[in-house]
């Protein structure tokens, strides 16, 4: 877009503060601006320009049958039917095959850039025993089913020597995928699992056998060498997903050099110093179970593969400690996501609008600028019940209580209503209006909804010729999504712009903010009540112009222009649970 189109969607107006006519008082606790802040100068500066999409590859879509593993289910299957051979417990779901592959999330490349998509995030790719592909059998090589079945086989002799490692064909196939999402506009950070294994990962199998005289008998978390064998798993003592054995501050070191060479092999696949045909970065799974030692160990390496790599913590409480500038750059920020869904979902919250407010002031002031902006800022994953489903079960926290019939009321886990979906638009408003960079889970923006894992992660609903919508698709919302990323794109404010609270009024539930970069203002009113809203803001001088975009289910999306009045005031009507977006032209 040229420069001078973008020009003409800023009005001219005045440049006085912006005032709120009616305000609650804000008592919580706020983070100074003036207090010290971590350093962020190796934040990559494309992080802040990104709009996110996570994708479990074998929930996606199946784009090559011929490296279906036995007994995949077709892609239609009712996600939740009951025939006699396979009723759906939960362990099913975790299990059962659709075929997903990187071919079939390759061919829908055009679909994610029309959707305003620049960067994805992918949830472990390397071979593994389950569906989730947390369990890692091998971090050395991508998944066959994800890509070429069969090329497992013709990998023998590996061992933790370097010089032993080969590259199969799906391994191939996937640095293929790397390169074509790269030529489509499209970033990818993968999903590092280290700080636990599946019990077939292929140094515990010879362990298992072995016992103490396995050369990787130090590798991992033994509580007793018996026989039996004891280890502590990250799901439970002797469980499925084998813990890294731990020193005061770090891993065993065979296991860091392991995943040094790990980190080397995907960041920089032909190890020529240029890292453009490896991963753009890492989302780090349960971050906060490993020592920092290992991650400021661990990030001096990624940096100096690729500086402009992105390293993402999978951190859900307070993530100040890895976020100092020597371990983390970002953070899937779960704070955001809680914040925003409680003040989004229906229920009796008589400081819903301070407490968002106060919320977002700490969100936005805790971090110097180029990291709140580079934040990762879901409402769901993998990991939750799908957001729609939240915003239609009130009365729980988040990610509590969200199992079919669980809690009072009782979970609701079927098709949302519509009050669902508007709760829905007005949490994404906020999710990419607000400083962050939005992610969305795969599937939110046709509306798949579901309880928390592994309901959350039905196949992807796809609409092809000749086939039926799935039940509660919503073209409506793809089209939201694609005018919310839109936005993004177009107004340097929203994606660059500093935050300054305007309004926080608990009696109406509405709350204004204002993002703000140079010249250029955005100015945002939030309805999150169930009634239509008048609302007067002094933004300016008498006469002077605004635009104003109408973000209600019904809006047409076009720009309407007003003027001041005699105060320099606007009165706005708000529908319920919507929001109004006004540009501002600050330069006189």
């Amino acid at each position: 877009m040229s420069n001078s189109i973008r020009k003409s969607w800023w009005l001219r107006c005045a440049a006085p503060a912006i005032v709120a006519l009616t305000t609650t008082p804000i008592a919580a606790e706020r983070v100074s601006a003036s207090a010290p802040r971590p350093a962020d100068s190796d934040v990559p500066a494309w992080a802040a320009e990104a709009c996110w999409y996570q994708v479990m590859v074998a929930r996606f879509r199946n784009g090559d049958p011929a490296n279906d593993q036995p007994h995949t289910f077709p892609w239609t299957d009712n996600w939740l039917t009951q025939p006699p051979d396979d009723p759906p417990t939960r362990v099913d779901l975790y299990f059962r095959r659709y075929g997903g592959d990187l071919q079939g999330l390759a061919q829908k490349f055009a679909y994610l850039r029309e959707l305003g998509v620049n960067s994805l995030y992918l949830n472990p790719v390397f071979a593994a025993t389950s569906e989730h592909r947390y369990d890692t059998v091998d971090l050395r090589h991508v998944h066959d089913s994800y890509a070429v079945a069969g090329a497992m086989d013709r990998v023998v002799g590996e061992t933790a020597d370097q010089s032993t490692w080969q590259w199969s064909n799906s391994d191939l196939a996937f640095l293929d995928f790397i390169d074509g999402a790269h030529r489509a506009g499209l970033r990818v950070i993968i999903d590092g699992v280290f700080n636990h294994v599946g019990r077939e990962f292929w140094a515990f199998r010879d362990l298992l056998e072995r016992g103490r005289e396995s050369p990787y008998a130090g590798w991992f978390d033994v509580t007793d060498f018996g026989p039996p064998l004891r280890w502590a798993g990250w799901d439970r003592p002797n469980g499925d997903l084998v813990r890294f054995a731990r020193t005061s501050d770090g891993l065993a070191p065979a296991v860091e050099a392991h995943l040094w060479a790990i980190t080397r092999r995907w960041m920089d696949p032909n190890g020529d110093g240029d890292p453009s045909d490896g991963v753009d970065g890492w989302r780090l799974d349960a971050a906060e179970q490993v020592p920092h030692g290992f991650w400021k160990r661990w990030r001096r390496l990624v940096k100096s593969i690729n500086p402009e790599a992105l390293i993402v913590g999978e951190i859900w409480s307070d993530p100040s400690a890895w976020l100092g500038g020597d371990e983390f750059d970002v953070v899937t920020d779960y704070r955001f996501a809680q914040a925003v869904v409680r003040f989004c979902r229906p229920g009796d919250q008589r400081n819903a609008a301070t407490r968002l407010a106060n919320d977002l002031e700490v969100l936005a002031r805790e971090f110097a600028q180029q990291r709140t902006l580079a934040m990762v800022h879901l409402l769901g994953s993998h990991d939750t019940d799908r957001v729609v489903s939240m915003l239609a079960n009130p009365g729980r926290p988040y990610d509590r209580d969200n199992l079919p019939g669980q809690g009072h009321p009782p979970y609701h886990a079927g098709r949302p209503d519509e009050e669902a979906i508007a709760r829905l638009r007005l949490a994404s408003a906020l999710q990419f209006l607000l400083p962050g960079a939005p992610m969305l889970y795969y599937g939110d923006e046709v509306g798949m909804y579901g309880a928390e894992d592994p309901y959350c992660r039905a196949p992807m609903w796809w609409i092809e010729p000749g086939t039926v919508p799935p039940a509660g698709y919503r073209g409506d919302l793809r089209d939201w999504y694609c005018r919310l990323a839109r936005l993004r794109t177009e107004l340097l404010p929203i994606r660059r712009g500093t935050y300054r609270l305007m309004l926080a009024d608990d009696s109406r539930r509405i709350i204004a903010f204002s993002r703000t970069f140079g010249w250029q203002r955005v100015a945002v009113l939030v309805n999150g009540s169930r009634s239509l809203q008048r609302v007067q803001l002094t933004l300016g001088s008498a006469g002077q112009a605004v635009a104003l975009e109408d973000l209600s289910p019904g809006g047409s999306g076009a720009r309407s222009v007003t003027k001041l009045g005699s105060g320099g005031e606007i009165e706005l009507e708000c529908p319920p649970l919507s929001a109004h977006m006004l540009l501002l032209d600050m330069r006189r």
